[in-house]
């Protein structure tokens, strides 16, 4: 018995590590606890919300197609947490999915699909995080900064807490650096 449970599991990972490529629907067993998951999302917030999050990035492409659903949820709380966790997704599916939704209605919603976009390696949203720059909300301006930076490999002296001038500067940096980064690109 032990031994039949021990194949199992291990057949269970095997399958879990080659969903990605085959893009096969999830054992009823991890279906199941995706939608637990996503459930209790809908109540959760802090630790408990971001766990579920990185749990959810954990089952990698048997997740994708009901985080992709999310992204069209009417809560933009469940929006952005199916971007935060798609962004941890290593899956073909996923930077065409967030691309569809990068003009989502919601600031924030907006940001951590450019985030996520950023982060699988797509830079099409960095225009978006420059302009959370500009945000009123210092999370918000230290999120983008922070995504900027450590995606980019760019630093240019963002003050998350300076005086309009000062971030306005730095903005002006990153704007120019972006123009010069496409012309390359293009050129």
């Amino acid at each position: 018995m032990r031994h039949f449970a021990a194949l199992a599991l291990l057949s269970l990972s095997a399958l879990a590590c080659s969903s990605s490529s085959r893009r096969e629907e999830a054992p009823p067993v991890l279906q199941n606890q995706i939608d637990l998951t996503i459930d209790r999302l809908r109540h959760e917030k802090g630790v408990d919300y971001v766990n579920d999050l990185r749990r959810l990035a954990a089952y990698e492409g048997f997740a994708v197609p009901r985080l992709v659903d999310l992204l069209d949820d009417r809560d933009a709380h469940m929006r952005r947490g199916a971007a935060f966790a798609l962004g941890d997704i290593n899956d073909p599916r996923v930077v065409p999915a967030l691309k569809d939704h990068s003009e989502d209605k919601n600031e924030i919603v907006r940001l951590e699909i450019a985030r996520s976009l950023l982060h699988r390696g797509d830079w099409s949203g960095i225009p978006t995080l420059i302009q959370g720059l500009r945000s009123s909300d210092p999370t918000i301006r230290m999120r983008c900064d922070e995504a900027l930076r450590d995606q980019t490999m760019k630093d240019f002296g963002f003050p998350v807490e300076g005086s309009p001038e000062e971030r306005a500067a730095a903005i002006g940096r990153w704007e120019q650096w972006w123009r010069s980064a496409q012309a390359e690109v293009q050129g």
